[in-house]
């Protein structure tokens, strides 16, 4: 079924990932109907089609149900039952079944009723997913392999050697600065706790009703000030994994770092950075592998310098070929924040200093250009040696 059968899953996610969204559905039903589905294919489409549920998941469900502080449980079996609901996994098609029965025990609630429409649009997705799993293929036959070679990305076409010769220097350069970047998300969030507490501390220093006093100023609470009246999902989990409630008096909740919220914090600055690393590598990939491999030789890339600021990480090479030519790249991770404080990586990459084999210089040396250009010029013919007679004799 195309995008269009889950309006629901349609709704709730964000307009830039529609049409990622329809094109890995799209992808996964072209599989399903041949019978076999690339694997690389098969996980990008996973891939893509688990954000856009967990992003509609999370604003359909998770921030209209268990962390709307407007939503009023009938009783506080039913607020129970609901934080069930928002502490399980996320739908996916090994979870679908759990979060089924969780969803089942709230009955015709407004809340119950709508999580159990959620599930039941999504259902044939997810089965869809694990058919996918059972006909993956590393490699396709026939009439499919030649579909998938043809709608391959760049990197698919590129020689092995190159691959890692690539993937090697980039490893290098995020192994570089791994434990800095690991230190500034630990400061990061080091700021983030003690801002949380002293807003904390305010909080209760003002009259509130019993109620506010009961619930406290707990992560849900400081995230959503944050956002402007919606919670933001990095801030509320970073302070829910660092922070533990207690009852101070009866009635009056009080919320204190763990004993182990150090350790807590730098594990989940070392996940971060890891999957920041990896989407660095595959960024660089993308841009350099295919045009060393569509160039030829044995082409020289140097790192130029290295370094890392309160901003991120930022990386100079060089890349020389035996035509001439050569060009520099700039690749950085750059951290960036929106307009509700989540806290998010860019990787920017530029090209300067192109050189073409004659010498000239190539101008506005955007990636389209050089995939257009630098690698399409040929290398200046050589000057004729001369015939034999003509060369000079050698001297003594």
């Amino acid at each position: 079924m195309p995008l269009s059968s889950y309006p629901i899953l349609t709704e709730n996610m964000r307009p830039a990932r529609v049409d990622k969204a329809r094109a890995a559905i799209a992808d996964l039903e072209d599989g399903l109907a041949r019978g076999e589905i690339q694997n690389a294919v098969y996980l990008r489409a996973k891939e893509m089609i688990g954000r856009a549920v967990e992003e509609a998941w999370d604003k359909a469900v998770i921030e209209r149900f268990i962390h709307n502080r407007d939503h009023q449980p009938a009783d506080e079996t039913e607020a129970g039952l609901l934080r069930e609901v928002g502490y399980a996994s996320r739908p996916a098609p090994h979870t679908m079944k759990a979060l089924r029965r969780k969803t089942d025990l709230l009955g015709d609630t407004v809340a119950g009723t709508a999580i159990t429409g959620f599930l039941s649009e999504i259902d044939p997705l997810m089965k869809q997913i694990a058919r996918g799993k059972e006909i993956a293929v590393k490699r396709l036959t026939g009439d499919a392999a030649r579909e998938a070679r043809a709608a391959a990305s760049p990197l698919a076409a590129v020689s092995a050697p190159v691959l890692r010769r690539v993937e090697g220097i980039m490893r290098d350069l995020t192994a570089a600065v791994r434990e800095k970047m690991v230190a500034q998300l630990d400061e990061r969030g080091s700021r983030i706790l003690e801002k949380y507490l002293k807003e904390q501390d305010a909080f209760l220093a003002e009259p509130q009703t019993g109620r506010s006093l009961a619930r406290g100023y707990g992560p849900v609470e400081f995230s959503t000030r944050i956002g402007g009246g919606k919670s933001v999902p990095d801030i509320r989990m970073l302070i829910d994994a660092l922070v533990t409630s207690t009852r101070e008096t009866p009635g009056r909740t009080r919320y204190a770092r763990r004993p182990d919220h150090q350790e807590r914090l730098h594990k989940l600055s070392q996940e971060r950075v890891e999957e920041i690393c990896a989407a660095f590598i595959q960024r660089n990939m993308s841009k350099l592998a295919p045009i060393f491999d569509a160039k030829g030789g044995n082409p020289e890339l140097v790192v130029v310098g290295n370094r890392i600021n309160p901003a991120g990480m930022e990386a100079d090479l060089r890349a020389s070929f035996e035509d001439g030519s050569s060009f520099d790249i700039r690749t950085s991770v750059v951290w960036s924040q929106n307009q509700f404080g989540t806290v998010y990586a860019r990787y920017p990459v530029t090209f300067h200093d192109v050189t073409l084999p004659d010498g000239s210089r190539m101008g506005t040396p955007s990636e389209a250009r050089m995939q257009e250009i630098f690698v399409t010029v040929p290398a200046s013919p050589q000057p004729d040696g001369g015939h034999e007679e003509d060369m000079d004799e050698p001297g003594f």
